[in-house]
């Protein structure tokens, strides 16, 4: 197993690492029509391979299975599952076969779990030894990519030293999420602990042992943490790592009200990171706090004009008239809230009309941070909805393309609505949330403005 690279292990990295700053560790969305659907599609897939497995060759080995499988899944994904299920019985003759695990993989990186955990349970049957940890392995990582924790922490309750030392530090990581997710913060820093210094995971464990002090109050040892490791993460040229240490580091020094220390660190925020209007925010809070309102100022338009929309870029239209306050400017502070108030109608109007477009399937873009893309909106798709709803979508548009069989065509083309009218009521609500926050700015907007006239002794227009 030596020297094995899982591209899961990257996306579940950037995943952790674009939580809020201030929020609360997000919860997967408890829905039972997702579950219930995704366990109907899990039944339908079922059919579908084994169908396809009476049209399957037989083959003697795994080596040859793997290659056939990889050869013939990029084309047409029943044929190449249906030749798994056509020779399952390999699993269980050759249960040691590094390439077991490498088949359920690509497997659960599919979302095709019942297929995944039949393999599991044939293995299961038929190791001697008992050691599952490579299988426990791949299915923890497969939990924590859709949140489910709890599944997470009882698949790692003990990392088996069976495990390559990155894949072990890789585990030790997961468990301390889950934990951590799971509100044990203080076990979570045990697991972090695990990992040494030169692996490519300390800089992560380090940064979630720092998460992990803030949320119990910790703050004076969180930032020494990350103060001692920044150095470390731009060694190992980690960027995007390193600009969300320098943005956890400003708002732990902000909530300290270390105001000049906390500027200074938002100021390292790279231009083009994903953290910038996070790090501009951070940055106006500091200066307007220091007094130096026209810095804060100028952070705030500099967050009016990011093309991307976010709760940094909307809370900035909010922070001007109040700088124009303490500048004492009476006129701008008007005009400010006027800006702020066409710009929040704007918002509504614009996600209103977004509302009242049919979904089209092929608009949806899950980025590998697990943000959904909608025309200029983004949402936090993968901090509260599984994944694997955007993979069975695409799944079952390449698999209406493959099968012949009228009945099994009709299910399929029965799903894909179903999943469309999910993943379309899902969309809509993602849309009411934003909604709900920019009306609220919106109300506060209007009366501060309000409150401007009673102040000034004018009359609301």
């Amino acid at each position: 197993m030596a020297g094995r690279v899982i591209a899961i292990k990257e996306l579940l990295l950037i995943v952790f690492y674009l939580c809020g700053i201030s929020s609360a560790l997000a919860e997967k969305a408890d829905d039972q029509r997702i579950v219930q659907l995704d366990n109907e599609y899990q039944q339908l897939l079922e059919e579908i391979y084994l169908a396809q497995s009476g049209h399957s060759k037989a083959v003697s080995d795994l080596q040859i299975l793997w290659s056939e499988y990889q050869h013939l899944s990029k084309r047409q994904r029943a044929g190449g599952n249906g030749l798994i299920v056509a020779n399952k019985q390999l699993f269980s003759t050759q249960a040691d076969n590094p390439l077991v695990v490498s088949v359920v993989d690509m497997l659960l990186k599919n979302n095709e779990r019942h297929l995944a955990e039949t393999i599991y349970g044939l293995v299961e049957e038929a190791n001697e030894t008992g050691n599952l940890s490579y299988l426990d392995y791949s299915f923890a990582k497969y939990h924590a990519l859709h949140h489910n924790w709890l599944q997470v922490n009882q698949l790692l309750q003990e990392i088996s030293i069976d495990l390559d030392g990155d894949d072990a530090d890789y585990a030790y990581l997961l468990q301390g999420r889950s934990l951590q997710f799971l509100k044990k913060h203080r076990q979570s820093i045990e697991s972090y602990d695990a990992i040494a210094d030169n692996s490519p995971y300390f800089v992560h464990a380090r940064l979630n042992t720092a998460l992990a002090n803030i949320r119990q109050g910790w703050t004076t040892e969180a930032q020494s943490i990350i103060t001692k490791l920044i150095p470390v993460s731009q060694n190992q040229r980690k960027a995007e790592l390193t600009n969300r240490l320098f943005v956890v580091l400003g708002y732990a020094l902000l909530q300290q009200e270390y105001y000049r220390d906390a500027r200074n660190a938002f100021r390292n925020v790279a231009s083009d990171s994903s953290y910038t209007n996070r790090a501009l925010f951070g940055i106006a809070l500091s200066a307007i706090s220091q007094g130096d309102h026209e810095a804060g100022l100028n952070a705030v338009n500099m967050l009016k004009q990011s093309e991307s929309y976010d709760l940094s870029r909307d809370e900035a239209y909010l922070l001007s008239p109040y700088i124009f306050e303490r500048l004492d400017q009476s006129l701008l502070i008007e005009d400010s809230f006027f800006d702020a108030i066409n710009y929040f109608q704007t918002r509504l109007l614009d996600m209103e009309a977004l509302k009242n477009i049919p979904l089209n399937f092929a608009q949806l873009q899950l980025e590998e941070s697990g943000k959904l893309k909608l025309g200029q909106m983004e949402f936090d798709f993968a901090q509260l909805y599984p994944t694997y709803l955007i993979t069975n979508r695409h799944n079952l548009e390449q698999l209406s393309r493959e099968i012949s069989d009228d009945d099994l065509l009709a299910q399929v083309h029965g799903m894909t609505e179903q999943f469309d009218q999910l993943l379309g009521d899902i969309v809509n609500s993602l849309i009411d949330q934003q909604i709900a926050y920019v009306n609220s700015y919106l109300n506060q907007a209007r009366y501060g403005l309000a409150r401007h006239y009673d102040n000034q002794g004018k009359d609301i227009q």
